[in-house]
């Protein structure tokens, strides 16, 4: 049995884990980890669950050893990501049309529980964790993952944690690269027959690809610590339990700026920055709290009882616009005339002339609060020709955002920021928090050896307030309590031992942006799948087709669409909009001579999307919609292919990633020049020497040919991808 498939959610495939005979050693690893996984851990073993799932193992995650999510996301089909660093500091993961804009449309996990710094009152995910610390990455989509709200829309995404090991062990993985790209991870954990206890650490850091004129740092410094203590009854009585306690601290520093460059910057220098964005730094550190119980009954019973709580503070210093002139997205895209000398008082060749040329940059200085308890309690029965797993799940959640916005003015004297030495001026402040109770149920039920059925139903009650007192004079303050159903259904027929033929649909969900507007409705769709999947020995194929009806979709306008501070926070509600398409992913493997194994894996998402009503909107991702536009950052076409060569001493895997051409706004027909970000296909390569049963060495090499690549025109400007940036590390494990 997989390690991380113990004491967990499984489909009536899965056997429970057996418990040890007396005076036996137990399997520690699959006994006591009591991390909630949602799914199995291996892809095999998401055949016959009702709906689209797909994993991301560990040996895939260590093929690249990527740290950047985006990259490990291009292995999923159904997934977008809009890259804004090129270092997944703060990721862009939409699915299925849903808006990637701070993986704000998508439930973000870690363990089954919500890592957003505020998941309901402010979805964004201006934190994730380090992929390198993670053991695998579970996706799910359609009616796979209305259990693990509140986002139901496009789907849901969960990181698992490395667990405590089965003896006392060390690991130790350094690399370091261009850039003065680095990084340090270790841990050591170690387990008796009662207790257990680990320690983890990593630090990220480059000091960037990007040019700063007149110089200074373009990188960052990224720390994770991670403490697991668990203590246990004794395993081998029907009734035992479990208790883990889990301390966490993150922190960044990083100089990123939401500032781009002109079209014509991009072609000649594109991994120039600004002076207008020489100030530009964000800090944040976040702690976190999490106190985890299991009763495990037999093969009938589990609970799984977590109490969280996640701090999270922040502060980002930015340039925001100019006092007055245009607006900084349409200045970069449209520059010309007039407009042209405010592009070069940002480039630092001409200094600021008058009070409009002046730079305003702004600290947004925000404090978050995410904090509840999550109980799931799995029965499991079988008789004769039936068995189900029934799982029952509550969750009741508080969180909680500050926003105390200000900015500073700022001139350009002789290619550099000076102040203008005048007063701070508030730009936003208000409060928001949110209580939300909610249940589902979920039913796994078989029937015979052929016929797979998983009901479900969510239930989301929703209680939010909002406090805006930027202008004391005039505070405004708004509360809306709200239930929402959200039901699916998925289905799974083998007709024989390698086909499965699947089926859904489910309602999907996502929640109100808290703010003025009471009588914001939340996004709502009917969502439909059905496809098949196809296991034979070395051979996987699946392909599902997918069909999202959109009755109101929604944008909550945020500082990285290109909108203002003002408009920060307020939703457009876009009516009804259709995107449907298809993914496919397949993978074979073949055994070759001298013990190697070449492996492949590809796949492919077509997406197409429409608007089904004409609008006019403010948000700068719409504009003025008409019926049939497409929606921006959607590609229509989407692939990745990973082949490779592995043996016991050595592998090598070369990796390509395409992304066809996206729309930075709404529209139809040809892109404009100035709305288009084109396609591109990316080439990584990396391989690995095992110079020891425990010693590792590796190298990876991301954009192979140094393509210079745009990933987006948002918030202000095209923005590159990451250039050609060659790794080289060491990994060891000390027993």
């Amino acid at each position: 049995m997989a390690p991380n498939a113990a004491w967990a959610q499984t489909t009536p495939s899965a056997p429970a884990p057996k418990k040890p005979k007396s005076g036996q050693t137990p399997d520690w690893e699959a006994l006591l980890n009591i991390d909630p996984i949602l799914v199995q851990s291996s892809p095999l073993d998401t055949s016959r669950v009702g709906g689209s799932a797909q994993v991301v193992t560990k040996q895939q995650l260590e093929q690249f050893n990527y740290d950047d999510v985006h990259r490990v996301l291009n292995q999923v089909p159904g997934v977008y990501v809009r890259q804004e660093d090129a270092f997944g500091l703060r990721p862009n993961i939409g699915m299925r049309g849903a808006s990637s804009d701070r993986s704000g449309k998508v439930t973000l996990m870690e363990d089954g529980i919500l890592l957003g710094p505020a998941p309901y009152s402010a979805p964004a995910a201006y934190y994730f964790p380090i992929v390198t610390r993670m053991e695998s990455l579970e996706v799910f989509k359609g009616p796979a993952s209305i259990q693990y709200g509140p986002q139901t829309v496009g789907g849901a995404l969960n990181w698992i944690t490395r667990p405590i090991p089965e003896a006392q062990r060390a690991t130790l993985d350094v690399a370091a690269g261009q850039y003065r790209t680095g990084k340090l991870h270790g841990s050591w954990g170690t387990r008796s027959r009662y207790t257990g206890a680990m320690v983890e650490g990593v630090h990220l850091q480059s000091d960037g690809f990007k040019n700063l004129d007149g110089g200074g740092n373009t990188g960052f410094d990224k720390n994770e610590f991670l403490v697991k203590l668990q203590l246990n009854t004794d395993l081998s009585k029907k009734i035992s339990q479990a208790v883990e306690l889990r301390l966490g601290y993150s922190d960044e520093k990083s100089h990123e700026t939401y500032l781009g460059l002109s079209d014509s910057d991009f072609a000649s220098t594109p991994y120039r920055r600004y002076v207008g964005s020489e100030k530009d730094l964000m800090q944040w550190h976040r702690t976190q709290v999490q106190v985890r119980h299991l009763l495990h009954w037999g093969d009938a019973l589990d609970v799984r009882t977590t109490f969280y709580r996640h701090d999270f503070s922040r502060a980002w210093r930015k340039l925001n616009r100019f006092r007055g002139g245009p607006n900084l997205h349409d200045l970069l895209t449209y520059s010309s005339g007039q407009s042209g000398v405010f592009l070069d008082v940002l480039r630092g060749t001409q200094d600021s002339e008058g009070e409009d040329q002046d730079l305003l940059v702004g600290t947004n200085q925000r404090d978050y609060l995410s904090q509840g308890v999550q109980m799931v309690g799995i029965w499991r029965s079988d008789v004769d020709w039936f068995s189900q797993e029934l799982e029952l799940g509550m969750r009741i959640h508080n969180d909680e955002i500050n926003r105390h916005h200000t900015e500073d003015a700022y001139q350009v004297r002789q290619g550099s920021l000076v102040s203008a030495q005048q007063a701070e001026n508030t730009t936003r402040r208000n409060d928001v928090s949110t209580f939300a109770w909610a249940f589902h149920v979920l039913d796994r039920m078989q029937f015979g050896e052929h016929l797979f059925i998983n009901p479900g139903l969510r239930l989301e009650l929703i209680d939010w307030n909002y406090q805006d007192t930027t202008d004391p004079a005039q505070p405004v303050e708004q509360n809306n309590v709200y239930a929402v159903l959200i039901p699916g259904i998925g289905a799974v027929y083998q007709p024989f031992a390698w086909l499965n033929l699947l089926a859904g649909v489910h309602r999907g969900f996502s929640p109100t942006a808290p703010g003025p507007d009471k009588n914001a409705e939340p996004e709502s769709s009917i969502n439909y799948e059905a496809g098949l999947r196809l296991t034979h020995g070395q051979t996987r194929l699946e392909t599902i087709g997918f069909f999202n009806d959109y009755s109101n979709l929604t944008a909550v306008c945020a500082i990285n669409r290109g909108c203002t501070d003002a408009q920060l926070g307020l939703q457009t509600s876009a009516g009804s909009v259709y995107v449907y398409g298809i993914e496919t992913s397949a993978e074979q493997k073949v055994p070759l001579m001298l013990g190697m194994q070449a492996s492949a894996r590809v796949n492919y998402t077509l997406t197409v999307s429409k608007f089904q009503n004409a609008f006019e909107s403010t948000d700068p991702l719409f504009g003025d919609v008409s019926v049939g536009d497409a929606l921006p950052y959607v590609p229509v076409h989407q692939a990745a292919a990973i082949v490779g060569i592995a043996h016991k001493l050595f592998s090598v895997n070369i990796s390509a990633a395409y992304v066809g051409d996206m729309r930075d706004v709404a529209g139809q027909g040809a892109i404009p020049a100035g709305e288009r970000i084109a396609d591109y296909l990316v080439v990584d390569v990396a391989g690995s020497v095992q110079v020891s049963e425990t010693d590792q060495l590796y190298a990876h090499i991301d954009n192979l040919f140094d393509n210079a690549y745009m990933v987006s025109r948002r918030p202000f400007g095209a923005r590159p991808g990451l250039p050609f940036q060659l790794m080289l590390g060491y990994k060891g494990t000390f027993d």
